[in-house]
């Protein structure tokens, strides 16, 4: 049996054209890959241009914080009894950094700039443990100046409360048969002192002028020289509860002047070796 042979004529230039178009893709396939390595690079060192922009703000806004927590420590070391308030840095670009920043793209353009080697792993892990740290540290900060707030303002009340009492029991004193009778020095000395803190405070009360110009004195008057009588009696009780909270007052101040002192230092220093530790990234990504 006898097969045909088929026998396909090609074109002269089929084998050329074809050769053409492989090479043809060839080339817009590496021009493809190296626009998306480009663009890659690029994304990677925008990346780390504004991860290295936060970092500048973190450490100066830190520091700052720090000082004004050493500023806050005195002003209510030397005056614990006035209205002090922190002054809060408002900046969120801590959270920013520790929170919503992809930190895995982070990861990748870092190690891509400055190469896959253990110190290079290490410094990414110890660069991001300051931010984190910074971040929990100012969250307990706004915490603990909440809650020093709160308690500074009941212990005051506290206080304010218990002297209105103390001004009542001396209104009663002048209408006591009683007193008015057997003591009657007892109220015109203790008016007396009420006397002079309204001309000492004309417009307010002030807590400390209240208890230096009526509690101390009136205290030690009543003690030495009153008679027992329920209403002194109740009124030595509310006196001594007065020295009980303004003692509270500016103890509690001590100790939160402690706190924020150690704050202070503790921002300060983890500011300035986040400084140290994110130069060489801030000096090759700054923001011209």
């Amino acid at each position: 049996m006898t097969y045909a042979c088929l026998c396909i004529n090609l074109p002269e230039t089929f084998w050329w054209d074809l050769l053409i178009s492989i090479v043809g893709a060839f080339i817009g396939f590496y021009f493809a890959y190296i626009i998306y390595k480009l663009s890659i690079k690029h994304l990677r060192a925008d990346r780390l241009k504004y991860v290295a922009s936060l970092l500048e703000s973190i450490i100066r806004t830190t520091v700052q914080q720090g000082h004004s927590c050493k500023q806050h420590a005195e002003k209510i070391a030397t005056n614990p009894f006035g209205y002090n308030f922190l002054p809060l840095v408002a900046s969120s670009d801590t959270k920013r950094l520790a929170e919503r920043v992809d930190q895995e793209g982070v990861y990748h353009a870092y190690l891509d700039k400055y190469k896959r080697k253990a110190s290079t792993y290490k410094e990414f892990k110890n660069l991001y443990g300051y931010i984190d740290y910074i971040d929990q540290l100012l969250e307990d900060l706004i915490r603990t100046n909440e809650k020093i707030l709160n308690a500074t303002w009941e212990r005051k009340n506290q206080y304010a409360s218990n002297f209105t009492a103390i001004r009542e029991i001396v209104n009663i004193l002048s209408i006591d048969p009683e007193i008015q009778e057997k003591q009657p020095e007892v109220y015109r000395f203790s008016q007396n002192l009420f006397d002079q803190l309204q001309q000492a405070n004309p417009d307010a009360e002030n807590l400390v002028d209240s208890y230096n110009i009526v509690v101390k004195p009136l205290t030690s008057y009543l003690l030495i020289n009153a008679n027992l009588h329920p209403r002194i009696t109740e009124l030595v009780f509310l006196l001594q509860k007065a020295a009980d909270y303004y003692r509270g007052i500016e103890l509690a101040a001590q100790h939160n002047a402690k706190d924020y002192d150690e704050y202070s230092k503790s921002l300060i220093e983890k500011g300035q070796e986040l400084d140290q530790k994110s130069a060489q990234l801030r000096r090759d990504f700054a923001i011209k």
